[in-house]
């Protein structure tokens, strides 16, 4: 996942490089702009790995936690089990 958030800003940025150069001939503030919006396309993947990323990385969070209630429970179910009833 690393790797393709790497290649995603590498996008971002190389499309900022390439709006900024085709529109250097046309002013600065078109340069500028379309510097800026050269980025959007490239920050919306960023944006959007970071957001899998993170939702990949509670979901395992989550599984062990479940794992580990699990087996509290079990464990607590199993002392209850061995006590004498009076």
């Amino acid at each position: 996942m690393g790797v393709a958030i790497g290649v995603a800003w590498v996008a971002a940025l190389g499309g900022a490089y390439l709006s900024f150069i085709y529109l250097l001939p046309m002013g600065l503030i078109a340069a500028i702009s379309g510097a800026m919006l050269g980025l959007v396309p490239g920050f919306v993947i960023v944006v959007f790995l970071e957001c899998a990323k993170i939702f990949t990385s509670m979901a395992k969070e989550q599984k062990r936690q479940t794992a580990l209630l699990e087996t509290i429970v079990k464990s607590l179910s199993d002392q209850t089990a061995d006590k004498p009833t009076q």
